[in-house]
């Protein structure tokens, strides 16, 4: 007996040893974890950096913080200079500083429209001013969706009197008007396994990666990765993502897409009752951009956005507005070799903006 608990406790003891030391090799050499989860973890930084620059705002959620002058390190691909301003409106900060009432125009969006990444004056609204030589007003703000934006608007955007109202549609509009509203998805319980992790998970590297493989916890989204070749550079794309985002016969998308579209038509009727043009643009994401090195059938991809932006292209109809797709420029310019988004974060390199803010002048030129 003591012979075989002898063996017993020299197997446990190498057991230990291994799990030390796979730890100690996570930690010290983490270029041995999956590309997916070394990108989760950035994200996870990433996120815990930048909630210093935000507060809880009673009527509009998480927004910026006015007065902001940092430096934002995003997913150590890039890093860029914030500086904020409530433009005199006593609000949330604003992407921009000193405004001229009225505005020609007012940008309203998520962080496509304040410019998550690049430099202030290489966001598309900056250069859009720049190219009519008119005041555009930047009142987007990153994490926000249909139901908040028109309170931007609505309670900001309309005091500056602007003769345009630019309205930003992206993919996960739909997800965030359920969430803001209150309907997150339901959850599973968690069971004994998830309760385990739940207390492994902050301390250890080994366990994170288990649950990874495992497709459990809160990094199991970022599984859902594939990694292409775009020129020079690997990119990180989330069709399935999208897929889940833009699914209008998931009737959790459904009810976000009638949230939305509530929130659209308010907007809309209050721009027409202030005598505003207001134009809808909607903004392919990566995915419908190289959508041809993700499937062998486009036209049936679940994550294909286009039956999505014709639903919008119908609603501008019924009520009235104008919309601009720019799904078709962005393909042409990612076919002739131009590179319009980061490689890992999923928004617009400068590139990317000045194409849109092109496109925008050509239209607002006509």
């Amino acid at each position: 007996m003591k012979k075989w608990l002898g063996r017993l406790a020299l197997i446990l003891f190498g057991l230990l040893m291994a799990v030390v030391m796979l730890e100690a090799l996570l930690r010290l050499m983490p270029g041995f974890l999956p590309p997916n989860l070394q990108l989760a973890l950035r994200v996870r930084d990433t996120v815990a950096q930048r909630s210093q620059l935000f507060y809880e705002d009673s009527d509009l959620g998480h927004v910026l913080k006015p007065g902001l002058n940092a430096e934002v390190d995003m997913l150590g691909e890039f890093s860029f200079h914030v500086q904020t301003s409530d433009l005199g409106l006593g609000g949330p900060g604003f992407r921009d500083q000193d405004v001229q009432i009225p505005a020609y125009a007012v940008a309203i969006g998520d962080s496509f429209t304040y410019g998550l990444g690049v430099e202030e004056p290489a966001t598309w609204v900056a250069r859009l001013q720049d190219d009519l030589g008119e005041e555009v007003v930047n009142l987007g703000q990153p994490g926000i969706g249909p139901v908040r934006e028109n309170r931007i608007y609505q309670q900001y955007g309309r005091r500056l009197q602007p003769q345009v109202v630019l309205w930003m549609v992206v993919p996960n509009d739909l997800e965030d008007a359920m969430v803001f509203n209150g309907f997150g998805r339901p959850g599973q319980e968690p069971d004994w396994l998830d309760r385990a992790f739940d207390a492994l998970r902050p301390w250890s590297r080994l366990a994170l990666v288990i649950e990874f493989s495992l497709g459990r916890g809160p990094f199991a989204w970022a599984g859902g990765y594939e990694i292409r070749q775009v020129r020079d550079q690997v990119f990180f794309f989330q069709p399935g993502f999208i897929t889940k985002q833009i699914d209008l016969a998931d009737p959790y998308i459904e009810k976000g897409w009638w949230i939305s579209r509530n929130a659209l038509a308010d907007a809309v009727a209050a721009a027409h009752d202030d005598g505003s043009r207001f134009i809808l643009i909607l903004a392919p994401p990566r995915e419908r951009v190289y959508i041809d090195l993700l499937t062998d059938d486009p036209p049936h991809a679940p994550f294909n956005t286009d039956a999505l932006f014709a639903r919008y292209k119908d609603l501008g109809d019924e009520l009235g507005f104008e919309v601009l797709d720019l799904t078709e420029p962005f393909v042409e310019a990612a076919q002739s070799g131009e590179i319009l988004y980061f490689s890992r974060d999923g928004h617009w390199n400068a590139a990317g903006h000045a194409l849109a803010a092109r496109e925008l002048t050509a239209y607002l030129s006509k």
